[in-house]
């Protein structure tokens, strides 16, 4: 269970992975230096703790479906029951997700640079918790597979952002 790199091969139409082993060195075909691998990695680590500790819950799916996207757990019954009851749009990571992470991050950051006295007061506190917002928030898209949705969220909340610290009135 968990992600399945097989899969996602055979999606990029790749038959065969491995390495060639000689004599004098081994030489691996795969690139583990690519940024691809190290989200992959990351993405891998994440979902293998989110199921060490989510295997007491009946639906293990749902968890990390909702954090990375990964909705590799769902059986066909669970999919019944998400589109009887029209809620199936709802484990689709999507610009409700990722404008939620922004917000609250912002909060988080904004909550923290008022209160502590360790951090520089140097900078202010918007430039500091909307560009950290934006950095989680592209992390969270890149991590959570970088579907179209997710990205385009991320690029208008960026555009927003940016037009917010640069002192432009948005009204609602």
């Amino acid at each position: 269970t968990g992600y399945n790199n097989e899969k996602k091969l055979l999606s990029e139409h790749v038959l065969a992975h491995g390495y060639v082993k000689t004599k004098e060195k081994m030489i691996f075909l795969h690139n583990n230096f690519s940024l691809q691998y190290h989200l992959e990695n990351i993405h891998q680590n994440i979902l293998n703790k989110i199921l060490k500790h989510s295997l007491l819950y009946l639906n293990v799916g749902l968890i990390p479906a909702l954090c990375i996207g990964d909705r590799t757990l769902f059986t066909h019954a669970d999919w019944d029951f998400f589109l009887k009851y029209g809620i199936s749009h709802l484990v689709a990571i999507s610009g409700l997700h990722v404008t939620l992470i922004s917000k609250i991050t912002e909060q988080f950051i904004r909550t923290i640079w008022k209160t502590s006295t360790l951090l520089p007061k140097k900078l202010p506190i918007p430039f500091v918790s909307k560009f950290s917002s934006l950095f989680i928030t592209w992390s969270y898209c890149f991590l959570s597979g970088s579907n179209i949705s997710t990205i385009r969220a991320c690029l208008m909340l960026s555009i927003y952002h940016l037009t917010r610290l640069m002192g432009a009135y948005l009204p609602p």
